[in-house]
């Protein structure tokens, strides 16, 4: 009876230290697995966002690009605007005064005065209507040159 205890207490001694070996081999192998994970988790992380941050910057490196390209591009558009509103501002001017110095020259043309001193005082009349206009006219060049700057 004495061997039989001793051999049962023999089995039950190896078992549990095989059963201990053996949790403590797979709770190794599950912090392993876990330590594997979170390092795996970890690196992809900081590649995740040194991926995004690069992203980022040469996303804010090509809006500048464009940014400076499409000021560059409006300033030009600008200026060439400008330049065809005061010809043709110009040239409207002088379409203008040329109608109306042919319009007072007919008008001339076809006045009978009765004498000379109705003559010159239309004459002035005339003078002083085509300064008005020309003053009107380079008045409105003027002001539309400042609405646009």
């Amino acid at each position: 009876m004495d061997k039989e205890k001793n051999l049962l207490r023999y089995c039950v001694t190896l078992v549990l230290i095989s059963a201990i070996l053996l949790l403590s081999n797979s709770t190794k192998s599950v912090f392993a697995n876990q330590d594997i994970q979170m390092l795996l988790t970890s690196w992809f992380d900081k590649k995740s966002e040194k991926a995004m941050a690069s992203m980022e910057e040469a996303i804010s490196i090509e809006r500048e690009i464009q940014m400076t390209k499409l000021k560059e591009e409006v300033s030009k558009n600008l200026a060439q605007a400008d330049k065809e509103l005061e010809e043709f501002s110009e040239n409207e001017i002088e379409l203008r005064k040329a109608e109306l110095y042919r319009y007072t020259t007919a008008l001339i043309q076809e006045a009978e005065f009765d004498t000379e001193e109705q003559e010159e005082a239309f004459l002035k009349e005339v003078d002083e209507i085509i300064r008005q206009t020309k003053m009107k006219l380079e008045d409105a060049r003027s002001n539309l040159l400042k609405t646009t700057e």
